[in-house]
């Protein structure tokens, strides 16, 4: 009997104790540049960089991502998805080293687009709105302004040109 009482005033005392702990900050490791550092640490630029990272909890069986309560499909294409496209809007920057080969693919296909330069105000402003993380993106719509599909590289856009198309010299 002695025994559980030591034990019940051990578990008191342990139950105060953790009634009484005061947290402290948890430092968060993250990878940058090939290797991990504190991410209180970061610049300025990069901490906000990662405030927009997305980190997926799971896999979608339907291969469309959400992001902020939007679903962006983004690596099937269906040959409906084709039918609906009936303009895209094409983000670049004037340095990217894989810009033109995209631009080469976007004027074979026989879809009215536009180009908009990120490097400019406006270019950033309409980045943003769209979610546009990285150039180049193509992102196609249909005749109501809803996003059917979203180009990220040639590879991308080779389901939308014919293969003899692609090919031709």
């Amino acid at each position: 009997m002695d025994r559980v009482k030591e034990i019940e005033e051990e578990i008191n005392l342990l139950e105060k104790g953790l009634s009484e702990v005061k947290g402290k900050e948890t430092e968060v490791y993250t990878r940058i540049v090939g290797y991990y550092r504190a991410v209180k640490n970061w610049n300025k630029g990069k901490r906000e960089e990662y405030n927009h990272r997305i980190c997926f909890s799971g896999l979608h069986t339907d291969k469309a991502a959400q992001i902020n309560d939007k679903e962006i499909v983004v690596d099937h294409f269906e040959q409906k998805n084709r039918d609906e496209m009936s303009s895209y809007s094409y983000f670049y920057r004037k340095t990217c080293p894989n810009c033109p080969a995209v631009k080469k693919h976007l004027d074979k296909l026989e879809i009215h687009g536009e180009s908009i330069d990120v490097d400019t105000p406006e270019g950033i402003i309409l980045a943003k709105e769209k979610e546009i993380l990285s150039v180049p993106t193509v992102v196609f719509s249909n005749n109501y302004g809803k996003e059917v599909y979203r180009a990220r590289n040639v590879n991308d856009l080779k389901e939308l040109v014919p293969y003899s198309v692609v090919c031709a010299v």
